[in-house]
């Protein structure tokens, strides 16, 4: 029973050690439940892509009914999206043909930045002289 009891004594003297110890090796469990955010994550990213194609959606209304009785640049703008979804033009040709197809339709220019990749910008300023809306756009460095 001596034998026992300090083996259980010796068990016991580590015992509260090794829970210390037990807490490191407890925390890759806890390192495990972190891979569950890039689920929420993933989640996250299938609500801000929903509300994309909402936003899209509502963009679209909005051009539809911007140029009610000029269907041919609701048709033009669907045209430079399909080949932009082609890839057969690149985003800086897409901000060109939108910006000079909405040109002095400032909600519309700007409102197109909602679906631009980071580093572009569409921007629509005034001129001073003319009094004439002027479009630029900024993009990724090395673009021009």
């Amino acid at each position: 029973q001596g034998g026992m009891g300090q083996g259980m004594g010796q068990g016991m003297g580590p015992g509260p050690a090794q829970p210390q110890q037990q807490s490191p090796q407890q925390q890759p469990p806890q390192q495990q439940q972190p891979q569950r955010p890039p689920e929420d994550a993933m989640a996250y990213d299938k609500v801000y892509r929903q509300l994309k194609v909402e936003d899209a959606l509502a963009y679209l209304e909005e051009v539809k009914l911007q140029f009610h009785q000029q269907p041919q640049v609701y048709n033009n703008f669907l045209d430079i999206m399909k080949e932009f979804k082609a890839q057969t033009i690149n985003t800086t040709e897409v901000i060109k043909r939108v910006s000079h197809l909405f040109q002095g339709h400032r909600n519309l220019v700007l409102g197109f930045n909602t679906f631009l990749p980071p580093g572009y910008k569409i921007e629509v300023r005034d001129d001073p002289i003319t009094g004439q809306l002027n479009t630029g756009f900024s993009g990724p460095a090395g673009y021009s």
